[in-house]
């Protein structure tokens, strides 16, 4: 199998701490297992060095896209997949809590029919992240009806783009990539799934887990409700 074109997707609130070493993990892994390549860093609303910092790290490889406030993890996902050019999309936490070396063990499970899913080998939380989780997927089945779970990242063709009606997969929270996921199930994608190793962030402070992000996550997944397939 010839080596792919990947658009890695960085989405970067406030980390000026990490987003250089974060592309830096991008540039490294691409120039070993991609044919071309591409670093997108979508900067939601920092108010840090983060923008400034990502731009100065391009080596002709590196596209900003800014947001003037923060709007979330899951319209920035949404605008990094749009901008993105290469053949396959991949998006990344500019924290390095997972790296692109994660998608060594997805790229030879790729192929345009196929969504390869990861699922965390060493899960980076306590016991209450994990239990948010837990409840975050039940929550995600029985009341979002949506059946497709992943923890990480995940790899797909950008023809899935054309393939679906993006505009379905409406959050701007982490609850995007469930919903486009669904759609993606329901067009007729087939799914692989691997184990990836997770690392503890170095810097800053994690902000996934905030009270307010949660309860905005869990208010979207009441109100878009997919209906069964």
């Amino acid at each position: 199998m010839s080596k792919p074109s990947i658009s890695f997707i960085l989405l970067a609130y406030n980390e000026q701490e990490c987003i250089v070493d974060a592309i830096a993990d991008c540039r490294v892994f691409a120039r070993e297992h991609a044919r071309d390549y591409e670093i997108l860093v979508v900067n939601d609303g920092s108010t840090d060095r983060t923008a400034e910092l990502a731009g100065a790290s391009s080596e002709g490889d590196v596209r900003v896209i800014h947001h003037d406030t923060n709007l979330g993890m899951g319209a920035s996902m949404r605008d990094g997949y749009v901008a993105a050019r290469c053949d396959y999309l991949a998006h990344l936490p500019g924290d390095r809590q997972v790296r692109a070396e994660a998608l060594a063990e997805m790229l030879p499970l790729r192929g345009e029919d196929t969504v390869v899913l990861s699922q965390f080998r060493n899960p980076p939380s306590g016991r209450r992240r994990a239990m948010m989780s837990v409840v975050f997927r039940l929550l995600t089945r029985h009341i979002g009806g949506l059946q497709v779970d992943f923890a990480g990242t995940y790899l797909f063709h950008r023809s899935w783009l054309d393939r679906i009606s993006l505009g379905e997969a409406s959050s701007n929270t982490f609850f995007f990539s469930f919903q486009l996921l669904e759609l993606c199930r329901r067009a007729g994608a087939h799914f692989s799934v691997v184990q990836i190793p997770t690392y503890l962030r170095k810097q800053g402070t994690s902000r996934v887990a905030t009270p307010s992000r949660i309860a905005r996550m869990f208010v979207e997944i009441g109100k878009s409700r997919m209906k069964p397939s």
